[in-house]
């Protein structure tokens, strides 16, 4: 979220846990902020994680707020290259959205020096669908 207000709230919550100095919110695209990490950050990059809670554009011109990308929705393979080359320990990627994780999912594993381990690799359980969620334990 570019707002104001959500960078303020991320930043006080940031300084409530003394990571003032360490942790940034700032209002740029993907783009320019893996650029200024690969050339300005001077130490490792341990994560970096896109969220995607926007689907694919339409054709009729639904989801104006996309960039006009050829891959129609917010994070195109070459942002996704800059994230490789910051070298972060870890790339998480998130979405609401089957066909944009398939696709975000094919585009990684394009990408040379990157494994891409699915939620069961990494101890995860497998997300409730609405088939089974009637019987799914309230908590």
């Amino acid at each position: 979220d570019r707002a104001t207000h959500a960078l303020r709230y991320g930043a006080g919550l940031a300084a409530r846990r003394r990571l003032g100095g360490r942790c940034v919110f700032a209002s740029v695209g993907a783009a320019d902020a893996l650029h200024w990490v690969r050339e300005e950050y001077p130490g490792p990059v341990d994560s970096v994680l896109f969220l995607f809670p926007t689907p694919y554009a339409l054709d009729d011109g639904a989801n104006k707020q996309l960039p006009s990308t050829t891959s129609r929705f917010m994070c195109c393979p070459a942002t996704l290259r800059l994230a490789a080359r910051a070298r972060p320990r870890t790339l998480l990627f998130s979405s609401n959205v089957e066909d944009v994780a398939v696709t975000i999912r094919d585009s990684l594993v394009a990408l040379d020096g990157v494994d891409v381990l699915t939620a069961p690799q990494l101890g995860v359980a497998a997300a409730t669908t609405s088939e089974n969620l009637e019987d799914a334990p309230l908590r």
